[in-house]
């Protein structure tokens, strides 16, 4: 008998197979799924990882000294509205330049 291609040869060891082959083929595919969740897991608590660490930084950042250091020239929140070109109107803020609304007049300022 002569094998002359691939699939020949498998059907050949498939027809051919002992009990040991077929236990150990079980306990090897056992081992690749396995695996294969083991790496399923390990990605998703990287990824969680990852998350809670940016988070921890964006927090961090946040409550630095560094994010109201360039208020710090400032002395009155009217002076910072002014700077930024922000104005109050009816307890409502706006930025005057970019948002224009029902609640601005013709020439830009707030009612």
């Amino acid at each position: 008998m002569s094998l002359t291609s691939k699939q020949e040869v498998l059907d050949f060891w498939a027809r051919n197979e002992n009990a040991e082959a077929k236990e150990e083929k079980r306990e090897i595919e056992a081992l690749r799924k396995d695996i294969r969740t083991a790496q399923k897991y390990i990605k998703d608590a990287l990824a969680q990882y990852r998350k809670k660490k940016l988070n921890t930084r964006s927090k961090a950042a946040a409550n630095s000294a560094a994010v109201f250091a360039e208020l710090e020239d400032y002395r009155s929140v009217e002076e910072i509205r002014d700077a930024y070109g922000w104005a109050a109107s009816r307890g409502l803020q706006c930025k005057i330049r970019y948002l224009p609304g029902p609640h601005h007049r013709n020439d830009g300022s707030c009612l």
